[in-house]
């Protein structure tokens, strides 16, 4: 992995402001990760070519090194229990997101997993630490496209991931003027989301991407899926052109993967 800047942010916290800077200690920053590690599954087929059952792709794992330095790249002393709040900062027991000050809208989110230290009698020194990725790639941050429709409307939305031929947007609209029916038709892929004979002034939240759910956010007994055509809209690599049909306001919510260079 390469970062160009000396400052990240991690689970919504600046290094900067605990004085601590990503450093390397060789030449490996020369070296970036391209693409995706992937790993051919198959299986012998009894002939010459063997029987091809998919691709997995693997999460992985890189080091970084922290040093605590001043505005001029000398490094300074640890104060007491500085060490054990840094510590408290960055092992925690689930992903949280990681961001380069040389790249903000790209986003991994991250374990870390052990670390090292060096310190030498002046309490200088510095932490190498392994962290593993959530994920075979980056993402965006959380993009949200709203728009209002008044009648009909034809938008385009892109998906710009380099990683993923498709991704699933999660939707949330509200219905305007009386407005009780709502159709989505996806001109590039020819598909449509359907609402119909839903209630006056409803607010629907569509969550796509893994949780297939469709929830009323005005009353959460009642049955979305019975007023659908239980269609989950998809966007396919580049630009997506909508038809939206109804009176409301609607938002597209969407964060696609990113190559890790």
């Amino acid at each position: 992995m390469q970062f160009r800047s000396l400052y990240f942010q991690f689970d919504g916290v600046n290094s900067k402001e605990k004085h601590l800077k990503l450093i390397t200690t060789d030449d490996r920053d020369k070296d970036f990760l391209f693409g995706v590690d992937q790993e051919i599954i198959e299986e012998d087929s009894g002939g010459d070519v063997p029987l091809f059952l998919g691709v997995k792709r693997k999460c992985p794992t890189f080091p970084i090194t922290l040093m605590k330095m001043n505005e001029w790249n000398r490094p300074i002393p640890y104060g007491e229990k500085e060490l054990s709040d840094i510590c408290n900062w960055l092992f925690k027991k689930e992903y949280k997101p990681f961001v380069s000050w040389d790249n903000p809208g790209k986003v991994y989110y991250v374990i870390f997993t052990k670390g090292k230290g060096f310190e030498n009698c002046a309490k200088e020194g510095y932490l190498n630490l392994e962290v593993r990725l959530s994920a075979p790639y980056a993402y965006t941050r959380q993009l949200k496209d709203e728009y209002e429709i008044l009648g009909e409307k034809i938008i385009n939305i892109n998906n710009d991931s380099d990683v993923e031929d498709f991704i699933y947007p999660d939707v949330e609209f509200e219905m305007l003027d009386n407005c009780t029916d709502l159709v989505i038709e996806n001109l590039t892929l020819g598909e449509t989301m359907e609402f119909h004979n839903l209630d006056p002034n409803e607010k629907i939240r569509i969550y796509n991407d893994g949780l297939k759910d469709m929830v009323s956010l005005v009353d959460k007994k009642r049955n979305i899926f019975k007023k659908s055509n239980k269609f989950f809209m998809k966007l396919i690599y580049g630009r997506n052109r909508l038809h939206i049909t109804g009176v409301c306001k609607i938002k597209f919510i969407t964060q696609y993967a990113l190559s890790l260079n």
